[in-house]
């Protein structure tokens, strides 16, 4: 969050913990939001909207940018080993027990599981390969 705003205004205005001018709505005369570090998760609550702001509202509402649209670039820039890793260190739990508990698959429709996952085949061409 604070990154994204202060891009917006260079001067480094905008820090973690201080009040600060919100910058989602026309605010002058006193400063009315403070921006939270919650565990490495930033946001900026204002007060006088009584709203919480999170990072990809900044980049959609002052950047006027499509999140999905920055996140897919990003996706894109990483090399494979990048995006391997990325995923294996944001595995939900939930995720980790449901590939345990399913029974054995043949190492063809694990290939096509992986491909699917890292974007070399289209959801259409995995299910292809299921009805096999």
């Amino acid at each position: 969050m604070v990154d994204v705003l202060n891009k917006i205004n260079p001067e480094g205005y905008y820090q973690v913990g201080q009040p600060c001018f919100c910058p989602f709505h026309e605010n002058s005369n006193t400063p009315s939001a403070t921006i939270y570090d919650n565990e490495g998760i930033t946001s900026l609550y204002c007060f006088s909207e009584q709203r919480q702001y999170r990072p990809t509202d900044a980049i959609e509402i002052l950047l006027d940018k499509d999140v999905y649209v920055v996140g897919e670039k990003l996706w894109n820039s990483l090399s494979e080993l990048e995006q391997e890793q990325f995923l294996r260190e944001n595995i939900s739990i939930e995720d980790s027990f449901s590939t345990t508990q399913v029974k054995p698959i043949d190492k063809k429709m694990q290939q096509a599981k992986t491909a699917f996952k890292y974007g070399k085949i289209t959801a259409h061409e995995l299910l292809e390969k299921y009805k096999t």
